[in-house]
C-alpha cells in the first residue's frame, strides 16, 4: 500500500506562485536614501543656526563660519528608517564637532551626539557614520543637527540619510560573517572572531574601530543551540517517553550542532589561510629588500 502523502501536490503547485508574489517585495526592496543638497545655493529645509557668525548659501554649499562654537539644526519628517548618515564638507581649517539628533519621546533639549573631526584638505571631505550602532539612535529622529566645539570655517555640501530593509540587513550580516580582519600587531595572540553588521557602510568600516562596531555572531550560535535545546526539552516533557520522537529530536539537535561547528571551523580555517596568503605575498615571495612584516 502506498504511504499517504502529508501534502496535496495540486494545492502546493497553486500556492507556490502566490508565495513568490508575497516574497517579491522583500527581494526587490532596495536601499532608501534621502538627500539634503546645499550646492548651488539651495536650502531645502528651515535650518536654524545658533552661535554661528555666518550661515550663508553659496554656489559650493552652505558656508558656516564662526570664531566661537556654534550649531546648526532642523526638524525632520523621515519617510524611511535611517541607519547611516553621510556628510560632505569643504574644510578650510581643522575643527571638531558632532552630529546631533533628537529621539522621539525625549525632552525637547535632550540631544544625542556622535563626535567627529574635520581636517583641512583640498576637495570635499566625506564623513560616513554608521549611526545605527550608537545607543540612543532613533531611526526616525524628528530633529537633527551639527555642532562645532571650536572655531569653524567649512562649507556644508550634502547630508545623506541611508536606510536598509530587513532582507538587505540579513545579506550584509552574512557577508560580514565572512569578513576577516587584516594582519595586525595583536593578531599573534588575539582574533576578533566572526562578527555581524547590518549595512554595507558598517561592513566596510568594520575594523576601523577597536572594538569593532558590530555584534558577535556567537549570539546567533548560542541562540540557535539554546532554542533547539528547549525544543528537545519540550518534546521530552510533552511527549512522555516516546523513544522515536526523543531520538529524532536528539538527532536534529546533534545535526544542528555539528553543522554550526563545521561552519565556524570553515570560517576560522579560511581566516588562517588568509593570513598565510598575506605572509607569502608580502614576505616569502618578495626579494630581499622588498619584504614587509
Amino acid at each position: 500500500m502506498e504511504a499517504q502523502r502529508w501534502y496535496n501536490p495540486s494545492v502546493l503547485r497553486r500556492a507556490l506562485p502566490l508565495l513568490a508574489l508575497l516574497l517579491l517585495p522583500l527581494s526587490v526592496h532596495a536601499e532608501e536614501q534621502s538627500l539634503f543638497d546645499f550646492r548651488g545655493g539651495r536650502i531645502e529645509q528651515n535650518w536654524q543656526g545658533t552661535g554661528l557668525e555666518r550661515v550663508e548659501p553659496t554656489r559650493e554649499g552652505l558656508l558656516l563660519r564662526s570664531a566661537v562654537p556654534g550649531s546648526l539644526a532642523t526638524t525632520l519628517s523621515p519617510k524611511h528608517g535611517v541607519d547611516a548618515v553621510t556628510l560632505t564638507f569643504l574644510v578650510r581649517s581643522d575643527t571638531k564637532g558632532a552630529l546631533l539628533w533628537h529621539a522621539h519621546g525625549e525632552g525637547e533639549k535632550t540631544f544625542h551626539q556622535i563626535p567627529f573631526t574635520l581636517v583641512k584638505q583640498d576637495g570635499p571631505a566625506t564623513l560616513a557614520m554608521n549611526t545605527a550602532y550608537f545607543n540612543g539612535w532613533d531611526r526616525y529622529a524628528d530633529k537633527i543637527g551639527i555642532s562645532f566645539h571650536e572655531p569653524v570655517d567649512v562649507t556644508l555640501q550634502t547630508i545623506s540619510f541611508q536606510g536598509w530593509s530587513v532582507p538587505e540587513k540579513a545579506r550584509e550580516a552574512w557577508k560580514t560573517f565572512w569578513t576577516f580582519d587584516a594582519m595586525r600587531s595583536y593578531s599573534i595572540n588575539f582574533l576578533w572572531g566572526p562578527l555581524l553588521t547590518f549595512s554595507p557602510l558598517a561592513r566596510t568600516q568594520l575594523f576601523d574601530h577597536e572594538p569593532p562596531f558590530a555584534i558577535s555572531a556567537n549570539r546567533i550560535f548560542y541562540l540557535l543551540l539554546g532554542g533547539a535545546g528547549l525544543v528537545l526539552l519540550a518534546l521530552r516533557v510533552l511527549k512522555g517517553r516516546d523513544p522515536r520522537r526523543i531520538r529524532g529530536a536528539t538527532l536534529s539537535f546533534l545535526l544542528l550542532t555539528g553543522s554550526l561547528w563545521m561552519l565556524y571551523d570553515l570560517r576560522m580555517g579560511l581566516e588562517e589561510m588568509g593570513y598565510l596568503k598575506h605572509d607569502y605575498e608580502t614576505y616569502f615571495s618578495q626579494p630581499l629588500g622588498k619584504r614587509t612584516d
